[in-house]
């Protein structure tokens, strides 16, 4: 979030390469707030010659992994996808896959409903002595993950319009 006391705090005044300086970072962090400021109050920052993708962890499956990652990330940039079309395909495919928290409350509290009614009708026929009590017990289990099931299905058929949706 973007700072709102301006007059207690005021960025504009504040000599941010000093202070960078002063807390020893590499380089200046990329935030909306420090491109507001300006650039004589940035340009005493001194950035370190010190690349830190280049800096190798102690632990070497750690170590393993950041060249995985970085062999990725350069593969993804060299075939053009780079950050703006691969990473936004990616955030936008998982947020089609979640349905709004509303719908979600609605299909679960229909769920529970639904998981209620039936247990009400075996606890009925157990009281009428039409079944016994591990039938009732074996028949609330079943019944309960076939409701699961049922939901889980509704939930994809939701998902599956809204992305539907979406394209046209």
């Amino acid at each position: 979030t973007e700072h709102q006391c301006n007059y207690i705090f005021r960025l504009k005044e504040l000599d941010v390469g000093n202070l960078a300086n002063f807390f020893a970072l590499l380089r200046l962090p990329k935030m909306k707030e420090i491109k507001k400021i300006p650039r004589i109050l940035q340009d005493t920052f001194e950035p370190s010659p010190v690349d830190p993708d280049t800096v190798p962890y102690l632990d070497k499956s750690r170590e393993k992994q950041r060249k995985e990652k970085l062999k990725k990330a350069l593969a993804e940039s060299e075939s053009g996808g780079g950050r703006g079309n691969a990473g936004g395909a990616k955030k936008h495919h998982k947020q089609e896959k979640r349905l709004p928290s509303a719908k979600r409350h609605k299909i679960d509290n229909l769920q529970d409903d639904l998981e209620l009614e039936e247990d009400w009708k075996l606890l009925k026929k157990l009281k009428k002595g039409q079944i016994t009590e591990e039938e009732y017990e074996d028949q609330c289990f079943l019944s309960h993950q076939k409701l699961q099931t049922e939901m889980d299905k509704k939930r994809k058929r939701k998902v599956k319009k809204k992305k539907n949706a979406e394209f046209f």
